[in-house]
């Protein structure tokens, strides 16, 4: 697989980014970002980091596999 990268400075999300432009995105884009303003993290919570100095990132991935496979998925 290949790999596209794509860095922001200060994003809102990648998760949201990549989900905003999935039909564009090839399979293995790298969205990474310095810092995130409205982050996503586990159900209800939130994910912001005010500072750089850590990683964010979201990998595009389009597998084809069976709809009842999907929850595995977050495992692998």
């Amino acid at each position: 697989m290949e790999y596209t990268y794509k860095h922001f400075t200060q994003i809102e999300s990648t998760n949201t980014y990549a989900l905003a432009n999935l039909e564009r995105l090839p399979e293995g884009t790298v969205i990474a970002a310095e810092t995130q303003t409205a982050g996503r993290g586990q159900p209800g919570k939130n994910w912001i980091s005010a500072n750089p100095g850590n990683l964010y990132i979201s990998l595009v991935l389009k597998p084809q596999i069976a709809i009842p496979d999907l929850p595995q998925l977050s495992l692998v």
